[in-house]
Formats: C-alpha cells, structure tokens, sequence
C-alpha cells in the first residue's frame, strides 16, 4: 500500500464507526485496565489478537470474495488491536518478562514474596530504576498464572492434580502426556463427526457440527504444531518411531483436509451472513456435502480412530525414557537424585515389600523416572530384607540402605504438604498390588493411582484414574500369569527400547525372577513361559562385560559373557532362607515380615482375615517363646479374627515344602471344605508343643500340592468366608 493511502487510512481510523463486533472487542479492551493480574491481561489481548488476526486471514485461505470496503472494515480491526496490544507491552515489557521467565513457586514462598502483580504496570522510569535495585537484591519470582478457562487444546479439561508442576515436573515427560491428552480428545470429536451428516442446512451452517469438526482439526494442529517444535524432546519408544511417523504423516493428511473443507464452511457462512453471492452459496453447499462425505469414509478407510488412540496410548506413559537417559544415569545415581528431589510421580509396592516389590518399584521408576518408595522402614529394611540388599550390592548400588525412601519418607513428605497448604495431587504407580497399602489410606485424598503392574486377581479400584493400558494386571481364572512381577516390568523394559539394557537394572530384575520362580523350575509350579522368555532375553542382551556380577559370569555358547543362573539363584535363595536370620525373628516380627490383608467386601477398609507367610518349618516356629499370646496380640492389631500362616523351606532330603497354619477365635478345621482338598492338606499333631489356649485355635497342615501360594490360597479363603463353597 502507497504511503500516503496508508497514512490517508490511519487519518480516517478515528472516525469509523464500530460495528457490533468491534464494539464488544472495544469493552473487552477496556475492561482489562480494571484487572490487577497482567498475566490476565495479556490472555486476553492474545484470544482477541486470534480472533482478529483469524478473521481477517480467512478473507485469503478461504478464498472469498470481498469489496474494498469490507477489507478496509477487517484491517481497521487489527491495526486498532495492534495499537492497543504494542502499547501494552512496551509499558510492561520488564514485569511481563521477568514474571514469565520464573518457575512458579510454592505457596509458602508465594507468602513470602507477597508479590503484587499491580505493581508490574508501572511504567515510570524510577520505578523500573528502584525495581532493577531490588531483583538485584532479592530474586524475585512470581507465581505462574492458572487460568481458570485454560485452553481445551492444552490442559483445560484436565484435572488440577494431574496437571504439570513446573517446578517438579521433566519438560519431556509433559510434553508426551500433553500430546496423549490432545490426541484423545481428537478421538472423542472423531466419533461425532463420523456421527453426523450435515454440516450445511438449507441456509445456514450448522454451528454445532462446525464447532465439533473444527475442534478435531485444531487438536490435531495443535499435536502437530508440538511435534514440529519439539520432536526430539518427545518421549517415543525406539521401537515404534516408524509408527509414530507414520500416525504423524496421516494426521497431515487430515488437517489438510479439514482445512480444505473448513475453508469452504467459512466463505459459506460469510456469504450468508453478508446476504450476498447467492450462487457461490449454492456451489458451496455442493462442495461441502460431497467433501463432508468423502472425509467420512476415508476416515474409517484409514481407521484414523485406531491410530488416534494407538498414538494416544503410546504417549500417554512414554516408558522409552530408559533408552533417552540410560546415557546420562546410572542407577546408583539416580536413586541418590531421587531421594534428594523426589517428583510428585511415585511407585510403590504393597506391604509385604518383598524383593518382587521393592525391585520392581525401583526398576519401573527407573524406566519411567519417577521416585520409588520401599513400603516398610528403613530399620526393617535393613534388618529383614538380606535378600534385597544383598542383591542391590551385586547390581552395584553400595550402601543400598541410605540412598532409599521408605514409608516413613513418603508420609513426611504427605504431612508436610498438609502443613505447607500443598494441594498438588501426587500421582502414585502400584507394583506387586493393586489396592493401596494401609498406612496411606488417610492420605488417600492427597494421590490418583495412575497406574498399576501387578499379577494378583484385580480388586477393581481406581478405574477412573487407571484404565487400559496404564493397567496390567496378569492374572486370570484364578491364576497368576507370571511368577513376578519384575517379569512384567521387563517385558516393558525390553519392549520399549533398543538400547542394551544396563547391567545394573538386568541384575536386580533376573534376580528377582530367578528366586520368585524358583529358578524356573516347573515342578513347583510357579514358572510360566513369560518369566522363561524375560530371563532368556534379559540373558542375551544385556552386555554383562560392563557388570558387577563379576563372581557370577560364564562364557556363553556363543562366546559372550553371560550369568551363570544357578550360582545367582543359589547366593540369593541362601540369603532369602537362612535358617539362622529366621530364626532369630520374634513370634511379631516373624508374623508382620510379609503379611497381606484380605477383605471379603468391595470397600477397601473392611479387612475380614489375614495370611503372614514364613521361610521356615511350622514347628519350629510355633514351639517359639509365647506364642500364642504374640498371635493374639498381632490379630488384635490387625482387627482380624483368623490368620492364615503360610510356612516355606527346604528340606535337604525332600526338597521345597509348604506347610499351613490357621489360628482362630472358633474352630477352623476346613476338612471338608474344597481348599483342603485343592491343597492336599494332612493336619499336623501338634499337641507336644502344648498350645492350648482359651482364646484361639491353632491347626497346622502338611500342604501336598505345593503349586498354589498366596495368590491363589487367599482367594480360596475368601470364597471359603462368603459361604461360596460347600463346607
């Protein structure tokens, strides 16, 4: 435009007269001079600035047809925006910058900045002055703003615990999740489209259709637009690259098409709204049924649903984060980060805290990066689990012990969110159960499970938060489909990668599975093919030169380095089994050293009987100092009326054994019940030991089918109670 039309024009800007449109947009602009937040302002200066900017750029992409006069009315728009929005920023320039350029602090800190956003808009120079004195003195950093109508593109319909914490939370790890959002929403507003037919009346556009199909390709532009920025930053299992580039190709494809038709919906919709180009409308209306109709079956051609929710899924918990940072941590330095800065993303075993839980908690989080929690404490840790220290010192973490959160941790770091007016959810991942422990249920409000790898029978709890694939669950008919359940977090391991697994992460994770499957032997009837297929891969593709096993290597047929199972197995199972550690145990401390709760309901408070399982013969544990007055105290503390103990050794001669014990207040002889015949079970005299006792019964049992353990025997108990079984 010539120089002297542009000034011409900008003469004449004061005396046009607003129309409808800009008169609301005027109001808006002024209103913002009454809010005090400058976060807020520059909000609203952005969606008026989109909306203009959008409008007017339509007049091109749309390709419709305008006089001089009705551009003149669209530029007027912007430049009268433009000028309000540069003057704006020129006079908040410094405040706008310094207060975006800050992580947002907690709520103690912002108490104690006592900041006043007002105090940004002052533009006079010796107020900048004493403010640049001031940041030099004291670093200031002002809260980030969380808009109460958050864009529906980002995180606006997303719950506030499970939105990102910039102060906790890795940019990768958001970015991914953010992606998994949008792509799901996609998917919500792909099955209405394919539900509809019209998007054009006989004179109008269907404003409801527009707005759906619209929202589908500004999610989808919006995925895009991250991808383009900050592909390498996303979190993408090696393994599906090729997919996710592929997904990536076909939604160009559907934003261009739906850009192609939202073009032809606009110029329509102008059209009729200008009451003018009568037959243009009606070869619009052409275009767009005959466009409207294609895109429909290609979409279900393609299945573009399917490859929505493909993408969505694989995002929505990137687990290929072990391949990006393998690199940059090693597992000792991790778990030494983690304890120092935990995140607000936390895995957990249950109770019990056995090897399978605590390893496979700290092997998920590893993979995963977020914080592991031993479920027990620290002083039990160290003097009741020889097995799991044992076997992080031979995956080379030193002094396992201190570098650990326990329990004890976990509930500081709750109560002192309490005390601090913390409300950010944490977001918890359950290993080796699926029912939150005791010890956190009056924290529960404070938690979502968000996650669950496990392979005992699904209670069907936190379904809301924890659904599909965030749920594994192996366990069907009764049965466990892995013997552990660091066998499920190594098929994710060894899925979602193709770098060679750290020797660290492969040791505790073989060790695991070699003693939870008891070296894979069949005739004990724990093992399945899956736990055989993770040692075999953990075996082959671990590059155990670089490891601390060094007792433990072998040459392989292949002229590899490898582990030699058996040795392991045998080092960790004496350690697991010895004879001498267990029997050192008081009755108490024998009886809580892993016991599990069961509950006959659905609500997760009512606990009706519990079962303690014990690496020693029966009798040798029951013919120990007062016991029956420890067990009486141990079920008072427990609120429970009967106690299953499950004992388990070796024999020299016979080899692995099981025995069952039941201690009641009535007489619990199960004789004829189905769980005495699925266990094979012939009772045990027991009257030499004098266990006489007016307040509960005890009954010991040789158990002849050694297969079922906990997981099967504690369902059969609770059918059993519910009067489910002929008795």
């Amino acid at each position: 435009m010539p120089g002297g039309e542009r000034k011409m024009m900008k003469k004449r800007r004061g005396k046009h007269q607003r129309n409808d449109k800009e008169e609301t947009l005027h109001k808006t602009k002024k209103n913002h001079h009454t809010v005090v937040d400058v976060w807020k302002i520059l909000r609203r200066f952005l969606d008026d600035g989109y909306m203009l900017l959008g409008d007017f750029q339509d007049l091109n992409h749309a390709k419709i047809s305008y006089t001089p006069k009705r551009l003149h009315q669209y530029q007027l728009q912007v430049w009268n925006w433009k000028e309000e929005f540069v003057a704006f920023v020129a006079q908040n320039h410094e405040g706008i910058m310094d207060y975006l350029s800050h992580a947002c602090p907690s709520k103690m800190e912002k108490q104690e900045q006592e900041l006043s956003l007002a105090n940004i808009k002052s533009s006079s120079s010796q107020s900048q002055r004493k403010g640049k004195e001031e940041r030099k003195q004291t670093p200031s950093r002002s809260c980030s703003y969380t808009h109460s109508k958050s864009s529906h593109l980002f995180w606006g319909q997303t719950p506030s615990s499970q939105r990102p914490d910039g102060n906790a939370d890795e940019a990768s790890m958001v970015l991914s999740r953010l992606c998994s959002t949008q792509l799901s929403r996609a998917l919500v507003y792909l099955n209405q489209v394919l539900a509809v037919d019209l998007v054009v009346d006989d004179k109008a556009v269907n404003q409801e259709v527009h707005e759906i199909y619209h929202n589908l390709r500004k999610e989808i532009r919006s995925f895009l637009d991250i991808d383009d920025l900050f592909e390498q930053q996303l979190l993408m299992a090696d393994s599906k690259i090729e997919q996710y580039k592929e997904g990536v190709s076909l939604l160009k494809k559907t934003k261009k098409l739906l850009g192609d038709l939202n073009d032809e919906v606009v110029a329509y919709s102008k059209y009729v709204e200008w009451n003018e180009y009568p037959e243009e409308q009606e070869k619009l209306k052409s275009y767009i049924s005959v466009d409207w109709s294609e895109f429909q079956g290609w979409a279900q051609e393609v299945d573009l649903g399917g490859k929505l929710q493909s993408l969505a899924d694989d995002m929505a918990h990137p687990r290929s984060l072990y391949s990006t940072t393998q690199n940059l941590y090693d597992l000792d330095s991790f778990l030494v980060e983690q304890k120092q800065s935990p995140s607000r993303d936390l895995v957990i075993g249950n109770d019990a805290a056995d090897a399978d839980s605590i390893v496979s908690a700290i092997c998920l989080a590893f993979i995963e990066r977020k914080t592991p929690i031993v479920p027990i404490s620290r002083e039990t840790f160290v003097y009741e689990r020889p097995e799991v220290e044992s076997l992080l010192e031979l995956a080379g973490i030193s002094n396992a012990s201190t570098k650990l959160l326990y329990i004890e941790d976990l509930i500081d770091i709750l109560q002192n969110s309490v005390s601090t007016e913390d409300d950010v959810r944490r977001r918890l991942t359950l290993v080796d159960h699926n029912t939150i422990n005791d010890s956190l249920h009056k924290f529960r409000h404070m938690f979502d499970v968000v996650e669950i790898v496990d392979h005992h029978i699904d209670e069907k709890r936190y379904t809301e938060t924890c659904s599909g694939k965030q749920r594994t669950i192996a366990f069907e008919s009764g049965k466990a489909l892995v013997a552990s359940t660091t066998t499920l977090v190594a098929e994710e391991l060894l899925l979602d990668q193709t770098d060679t697994p750290l020797p660290s992460i492969a040791t505790l994770l073989l060790g695991v599975i070699l003693l939870d499957s008891v070296n894979l032997d069949e005739s004990i009837g724990k093992v399945t093919y899956r736990d055989r297929d993770a040692v075999s891969h953990l075996l082959t593709e671990t590059d155990w030169s670089k490891s601390a096993l060094l007792a433990y290597l072998i040459p392989s047929d292949e002229g590899r380095l490898t582990i030699d199972t058996n040795e392991l197995f045998s080092h960790l199972q004496h350690a697991k089994y010895e004879p001498e550690f267990w029997q050192a145990f008081s009755v108490e401390r024998g009886l809580g050293y892993d016991y599990k709760a069961f509950a006959l309901g659905e609500n997760e408070e009512q606990q009706s009987f519990g079962i303690s399982t014990i690496l020693m013969p029966g009798l040798s544990f029951l013919e120990k100092e007062d016991f029956i007055l420890k067990t009486v105290e141990f079920m008072r503390s427990k609120e429970i009326s009967f106690l299953g103990i499950m004992f388990a050794y070796y024999d020299l001669t016979a080899g692995f054994q099981r025995q069952l014990a039941f201690c009641s207040y009535e007489d619990q002889r199960l004789v004829a019940t189905r769980l005495y015949e699925e266990l094979d079970l012939k009772e045990v005299d027991i009257d030499t030991l004098e266990l006489r006792s007016n307040e509960i019964q005890v009954h010991l049992y040789d158990q002849g089918n050694i297969v079922p353990s906990r997981k099967q025997i504690g369902p059969l108990l609770i059918d059993y109670f519910s009067g489910r079984v002929d008795v």
